[in-house]
């Protein structure tokens, strides 16, 4: 078998060649290229929207319950990091519910008046104010409860052993989320002479 290949076969063959080269990169640059390039910003578009979506959920993405368990335990930590600095303060600070029940009285209010917590929670405290004041006291009380008033007064109390403490309250009314409406007081207790909390 002899193959007889003439120099104008070559020139073809070349050409030919040249001709399918010149076509494969005109369509990668004109064709492909472009179409790659588009996929690329279509990626780019959908992790955008990805993290726009993110972004519009609560907290990054995470569940709302997530969030309000988050939210939640920061307020415990928070409660828990007043009643630390409140337990021990240097006078006696209370909290009560609108109808003048103790919820929560610190050490320096127990040990001004010499009894345990138990015995000023609920409405036991009122069993240390001194007999002859006590009704002028409630009735005052609950006047400026049902305006919603800030309360300072002072009260004759008797502390566990029997002794006569002139009292100074201050309390301040704690209210709703609407701000009108009064759902207890936080305040403080201090002996009459001791100037420095006036």
């Amino acid at each position: 078998m002899t193959y007889n290949i003439e120099f104008v076969d070559i020139v073809e063959f070349f050409s030919a060649a040249s001709a399918i080269i010149a076509g494969i990169i005109a369509i990668v640059t004109f064709i492909i290229k472009p179409i790659c390039r588009h996929v690329i910003n279509i990626r780019k578009m959908v992790v955008n929207i990805d993290k726009i979506v993110a972004d519009l959920k609560p907290n990054g993405g995470s569940s709302l319950k997530d969030q309000i368990n988050r939210i939640e335990h920061k307020i415990i930590r928070g409660e828990m990091r007043s009643r630390a600095l409140i337990r021990d303060y240097d006078c006696g600070i209370f909290e009560c519910d609108i109808e003048g029940n103790n919820i929560y009285v610190n050490r320096t209010y127990c040990k001004m008046i010499g009894v345990p917590a138990s015995k000023l929670l609920g409405k036991e405290w009122n069993n240390y104010i001194h007999p002859d004041y006590r009704n002028h006291y409630d009735l005052y009380w609950s006047d400026k409860f049902s305006q919603c008033e800030e309360v300072e007064t002072v009260v004759v109390m008797i502390n566990g052993s029997g002794e006569l403490l002139n009292v100074v309250i201050k309390a301040y009314p704690l209210k709703d989320d609407t701000q009108s409406n009064c759902v207890g007081y936080f305040g403080m207790v201090f002996l009459e002479h001791e100037e420095s909390y006036k």
